[in-house]
């Protein structure tokens, strides 16, 4: 268990969170050229410009934290602590398993 992708699901495995960083850091300078040109093509779609500009950043705040997570899990105490839950579950729990989300 701890594999993640991103993109698709044979996508990119994510390692932690510089990888995911890095990804974001391209991503976010191959679209910024481009929303430079069209707002400088009309200066009237600033607000439309923002509003991307946020979803932007949404995006790659989910792809930091992505890298957060994956690095968690790769803890020994992380799974000490599923096992804990699972034990004191009220409920008879399984191991959790790798799927796609």
């Amino acid at each position: 268990m701890g594999v993640m992708n991103v993109g698709k699901r044979d996508g990119v495995t994510v390692r932690d969170s510089g990888q995911m960083f890095a990804q974001f850091f391209t991503e976010v300078t191959l679209e910024a050229k481009r929303l430079h040109l069209e707002l400088n093509a009309d200066p009237m779609k600033l607000e439309e410009i923002e509003r991307q500009v946020l979803e932007l950043f949404g995006h790659g705040a989910g792809l930091f934290l992505t890298g957060l997570i994956a690095e968690c899990m790769k803890q020994p105490k992380y799974q000490a602590r599923c096992d804990e839950v699972r034990k004191e579950y009220p409920v008879p729990l399984k191991s959790g398993e790798d799927r796609q989300i």
